[in-house]
């Protein structure tokens, strides 16, 4: 009577493992891209807001997103903010808003339009 695993079973159980890890991965950094793309829309509508909240109140577009960083149209999220504020998860080191993907935000003063920098979603 043998006692133990043969190489050949060894390797296939490995082998098995592995392309159970590959999917695995596979579906996690589809899930990850799903909810970047998510909370980037989300991003965009608030940025968008706060625009419109300020050319509401002040009568014109802001000269760019780090005066609305700058008034308090924008936070950063260690500040505890009431509605209807915008809590930007990231601010860059220029004091602009920076989406999921790692990009600043770009603006249009002429427009008010907010839009995202990274490839494939700059028409959102």
């Amino acid at each position: 009577m043998k006692r133990g695993f043969t190489v050949f079973e060894l390797l296939v159980a490995a082998c098995l493992v592995l392309v159970f890890m590959a999917f695995t991965f596979s579906y996690l950094d589809h899930a990850l891209h799903d909810t970047q793309v998510m909370a980037l829309r989300l991003e965009l509508q608030g940025l968008r807001q706060s625009v419109q909240l300020y050319r509401m109140l002040k009568g014109n577009n802001p000269a760019d997103l780090a005066a609305l960083i700058k008034e308090g149209y924008i936070l950063s999220m260690s500040e505890r903010a009431p509605r209807p504020y915008f809590v930007a998860s990231n601010i860059s080191g220029r004091n602009i808003p920076v989406d999921p993907f790692g990009h600043e935000y770009q603006y249009d003063q002429s427009t008010g339009y907010v839009w995202s920098n990274t490839d494939g979603y700059q028409k959102l």
